[in-house]
């Protein structure tokens, strides 16, 4: 299963995690970890194309991202035209794919 763990300040979303494979199928064949890390992926291009101070990593099993303390609050709010379409990609694959995706939404 696929723990994503959605995180949230007063300033909107700020970061997430990815943790695990879904278990859907076979590597290579798994459409919902397929999906998950694309639409992941894409959170991290689109901030490295506005040169966006960030954190990530990219590993087997294990996606993050978080604001570094260089961004600006100006950056984190044009940010949220992409992590507020991201949250709601994970929620819908969570529908219908519920039983390999957990989703937990954390104030920080």
């Amino acid at each position: 299963m696929i723990e994503a763990k959605l995180f949230h300040s007063k300033d909107g979303f700020c970061a997430f995690s990815l943790e695990g494979h879904s278990g859907y199928a076979e590597e290579g064949s798994d459409i919902v970890c397929a999906a998950v890390s694309a639409i992941a992926q894409y959170i991290i291009g689109a901030a490295e194309h506005m040169n966006l101070p960030c954190r990530y990593e990219l590993e087997d099993g294990l996606i993050t991202f978080s604001f570094s303390e260089e961004t600006s609050t100006e950056q984190k709010r044009r940010m949220q035209d992409f992590l507020v379409p991201f949250e709601a990609a994970l929620k819908e694959l969570c529908k219908a794919y519920g039983e390999y995706l957990k989703i937990s939404c954390l104030e920080v």
